[in-house]
């Protein structure tokens, strides 16, 4: 065979060998990029879940197969409406879908999972699209987080507060029922002296009817004035008081911060603690001592939010006074004036446009009912503190 014609057949072979290898080479790097993908997708602690346009799983990495109970195997060319989403939660999630097929923005959403086990899981996911090379909708991306503990611990929050609620209705009845005393008596007094004054008249002899009248009227009226002032006291009224127990004011304290974590945080308020190391006990009813301390962080967060040019806190401190322990909450709000120091605690005293002006007093009334005090401390930024005896 000619030289030339040898040469060119393994200049062919060289260009056919070139491209068989670069056929493999391209073959493994879209496998390497797979495995990438994969072990990308495991690792990661959010939930990754792609589906088709019409709710079919394409892809469900390895925190999904934890939150659903469920394998890829299993969910994979499936429907997640038929398969994980909870029935009642359906509806929601197919308008989700509709939306982003339609175009919609990216979105937010929260829905729930039923596992093979009954047990639902409560999934806070973000929702977006992947579209194919003429721009339509080919897959749905969602990626979540599992926030079932979250929305329990916020239940378990909301309950307490409203226990907390209760309790301050308790003893907002007590105090009311000392401050409105004399709103009782007035009536009471003048249902008195007009019956008096009809026995009187009828005994002398010299009753009109229209003096009877009259004097029934009055009667009538305070009657039902007493029993409007009773009726309100009642609504008040439910449950009797907790009894006491060693009480830890640095768990107690948590957990106020805790239950008013929200509060603070819509108001941009921060929350500060500094508890005392190796705090001693104190004989408390827990509810109402958590009571107090919720009161006292929401005046400040109050405090802070209506007075502020800027960002602001509030701090809890507690500390061993004595034969006592001692809480303080103070805050960066416009503080509190020397001669409003005592007022504070006054009944119906308040400088809120919408305040009852109770919190205080009660709060007065539940630590002295505990054999502690509580004052106020006046200057730039508030402060309140209050002691606790230690239990012996």
């Amino acid at each position: 065979m000619h030289r030339s014609a040898i040469q060119r057949i393994k200049r062919r072979r060289g260009v056919a060998t070139a491209c068989g290898t670069t056929r493999t080479s391209t073959e493994d790097q879209l496998r390497a990029e797979r495995r990438f993908v994969s072990g990308v997708l495991g690792a990661i602690p959010a939930l990754v879940v792609v589906t088709d346009r019409d709710g079919l799983v394409v892809r469900f990495n390895r925190a999904c197969e934890e939150a659903s109970g469920r394998s890829l195997q299993e969910v994979q060319g499936k429907s997640i409406f038929d398969l994980l989403v909870c029935p009642g939660d359906v509806e929601s999630v197919r308008r989700v879908f509709a939306e982003l097929v339609a175009g919609g923005p990216p979105s937010l959403t929260e829905n729930s999972w039923q596992r093979p086990d009954g047990v639902q899981r409560r999934l806070a996911w973000s929702n977006d699209v992947m579209r194919d090379h003429a721009g339509r909708v080919e897959y749905i991306i969602r990626t979540g987080i599992d926030i079932t503990v979250q929305r329990r611990a916020e239940d378990e929050a909301r309950q307490r507060l409203a226990e907390l609620a209760h309790m301050h209705r308790l003893h907002t009845a007590g105090e009311l029922a000392t401050a409105l005393a004399h709103e009782l008596n007035q009536p009471l007094a003048a249902i008195t002296s007009y019956s008096d004054a009809s026995l009187n008249k009828l005994r002398a002899g010299d009753a009109s009817s229209d003096a009877l009248e009259r004097n029934l009227k009055q009667i009538s009226t305070q009657a039902q004035r007493a029993g409007k002032v009773i009726q309100e006291l009642r609504s008040f009224l439910a449950k009797g008081e907790l009894e006491k127990a060693p009480t830890d004011l640095n768990a107690l304290t948590r957990r106020a911060l805790e239950l008013l974590a929200a509060d603070a945080r819509a108001a941009n308020v921060g929350l500060e603690s500094d508890p005392a190391a190796s705090l001693p006990q104190v004989m408390a009813a827990p509810l109402s001592i958590e009571h107090v301390l919720v009161n006292l962080v929401s005046n400040g967060i109050e405090a802070v939010r209506d007075g502020r040019a800027g960002e602001g806190k509030v701090a809890v401190r507690t500390r061993v006074d004595d034969h006592s322990v001692m809480v303080s909450v103070s805050d960066t709000g416009p503080g509190i004036a020397p001669e409003a120091v005592e007022k504070i605690f006054e009944p119906f005293y308040t400088t809120k446009v919408n305040g009852l002006g109770m919190g205080l007093r009660i709060s007065r009334s539940i630590v002295e009912s505990h054999g502690g005090r509580i004052w106020a401390e006046p200057g730039p930024h508030g402060a309140i503190h209050f002691t606790l005896p230690i239990t012996s």
